[in-house]
């Protein structure tokens, strides 16, 4: 096997098994609280068979998705929002740090964060804007989850993990058509099969 071709396959298994994040905005990107709050989330979703990977702007990755950490929500925005997830062109995420620094305390702020972080990924991961009755994705988090969170037992539910994961599968299938084209414009050579080495591969798209 060829080295582009090692790369090509490389980069659909990472597409397939890791999920790649920017994240921008506020000074506060670079604070060690938001760095703990990072390694926090991956952590959450590790639980539930999700990979992240923190990769700055994210150049060159597929199916990124871009979270930005604003330091004063806009003023239209709903009272008690902590974030926003995007689902049109380019998915992203806003999440307001003055909404989150005021909860529970400043000692809340990185694991707060981590948990809001995780709360709008599921759901672009989804693919939904559904809620549960508890855990992680519920609506509204009352003061028991603050103190789950405090704990460090908040969790998501087993339907939210199926429903993650039947999104994954979904988001596979449309980055698909991308790997495949990329592939083939690295690896394909004069008076070649494109068609018979994609299916030696074992690379599909998948309708």
């Amino acid at each position: 096997m060829n080295n582009t071709l090692r790369a090509i396959l490389a980069t659909a298994i990472a597409a397939a098994n890791e999920i790649p994040v920017s994240i921008t905005g506020s000074a506060a990107v670079s604070s060690p609280p938001a760095a703990m709050a990072r390694q926090q989330a991956a952590g959450l979703l590790a639980r539930a068979g999700v990979a992240l990977h923190w990769c700055g702007q994210c150049r060159n990755r597929f199916g990124v998705i871009r979270i930005a950490l604003i330091d004063q929500a806009p003023p239209d925005t709903p009272e008690r929002i902590l974030a926003q997830a995007r689902f049109g062109q380019g998915r992203e995420l806003w999440i307001f740090l003055d909404r989150v620094r005021n909860v529970n305390g400043a000692t809340m702020f990185t694991r707060v964060l981590a948990h809001v972080i995780v709360h709008e990924l599921v759901h672009l991961l989804q693919r939904s804007n559904r809620h549960t009755e508890e855990g992680i994705m519920k609506a509204r988090w009352d003061a028991a989850d603050y103190e789950a969170i405090r704990r460090g037992t908040m969790r998501l539910s087993e339907t939210d993990v199926e429903l993650l994961h039947a999104g994954l599968a979904k988001r596979l299938s449309a980055l698909s058509p991308t790997l495949v084209a990329d592939a083939r414009s690295h690896t394909a050579q004069p008076g070649q099969d494109q068609g018979a080495w994609l299916g030696h591969t074992g690379l599909r798209i998948v309708d």
